[in-house]
């Protein structure tokens, strides 16, 4: 007889065929990559025979799971990380010649830990900060990769980088955990994907897709004593009966050691250019027993990134009498 021995490389799966006949078959794995106790299902494809023809009989760590005519795939739950399971098919022909494909399942995990560093929020922000268009994220690659029954180091796992399916080899390379990845430009999404492998062959894989999100320029109240209240987001409309000072908050907006180093302002009161204190603050000083109503519009550019700017709004209504 001749003997057919292939190994085939997937995340945190060995594959080998041992086949009785000078045939070849192939065992494909959906999804690919698979993980920890997750499903997986194995379907069994050749360009040498009618699959659907063939008499297969699928096994688990040696005991019969499924089998019939025509059972091209078959479906099973993975271990725990570095839990093997030995799934095998046993293929018999309308001519009577047995293949058998054995695969070996061996998951390993792996998680996705991103931020949008360069996105502003305030002091004491809460929430999450999420890139603009055009911005860098910082990624951090958290393996379980399991060997022999001991894990291994983040720092003796190699790992390669993609974005959009093309390979960034600046970011990758052994120990390379993290990477920071610029959003792609005029794009609605950027899928970030990294593979981890150690020597022994070993892998896992994850991918994330990151939406941009625009800048939310927003006004706020500004106390000389207390500073400024971010507990009250003024909108779009601001009714007052005497002096107050605005703070212009960008949020998301891309800065670079502060708001002031890569983004220009331009402010105006309707239509009419004016010159704040400072880049982010206006105190508006209404005239005695006035009344009326102003629009105030922000622009914000950032020479960094091109496309990315915003304009703020407020209508002011006064009432000093």
């Amino acid at each position: 007889r001749f003997y057919l021995a292939c190994l085939l490389f997937g995340l945190g799966v060995f594959s080998f065929a041992t086949a009785y006949a000078q045939t070849d078959a192939t065992i494909t794995l959906e999804p690919e990559h698979p993980g920890p106790y997750e499903k997986v299902t194995l379907t069994l494809s050749s360009y040498s025979f009618d699959v659907d023809l063939a008499t297969i009989s699928w096994f688990v760590n040696g005991k019969t799971a499924l089998g019939g005519p025509g059972e091209r795939s078959f479906s099973i739950t993975t271990g725990g990380v570095g839990e093997a399971s030995l799934v095998k098919a046993r293929i018999v022909l309308v001519n009577g010649e047995q293949i058998e494909v054995d695969t070996l399942l061996s998951p390993q995990g792996i998680s996705l830990i991103w931020e949008a560093p360069e996105s502003y929020t305030p002091p004491f922000y809460e929430g999450r900060s999420l890139p603009a268009e055009g911005s860098s994220i910082r990624l951090v690659a958290e393996p379980t990769i399991s060997s022999q029954g001991k894990r291994v180091p983040p720092e003796d796992i190699a790992y390669s980088w993609y974005s959009n399916g093309e390979l960034l080899t600046s970011a990758s390379g052994r120990g390379k955990r993290s990477a920071t990845i610029p959003l792609e430009y005029l794009s609605n999404s950027t899928k970030i994907r990294v593979v981890a492998r150690d020597t022994n062959g070993n892998s896992a894989a994850k991918e994330v897709t990151i939406y941009p999100t625009e800048v939310r320029p927003s006004f706020y109240l500004r106390d000389p004593t207390l500073g400024i209240d971010y507990s009250r987001n003024l909108g779009g409309r601001f009714e007052t009966t005497g002096e107050f000072t605005l703070a212009f908050v960008p949020y998301f907006f891309s800065t670079n050691n502060g708001l002031g180093s890569t983004a220009s302002y331009a402010w105006a009161l309707d239509g009419l250019p004016i010159e704040p204190e400072t880049n982010t603050a206006l105190t508006f000083r209404p005239q005695e027993s006035a009344v009326g109503l102003r629009t105030l519009t922000v622009n914000i550019n950032n020479s960094k990134r091109k496309l990315q700017k915003a304009v703020g709004k407020l209508t002011i209504l006064f009432d000093t009498r």
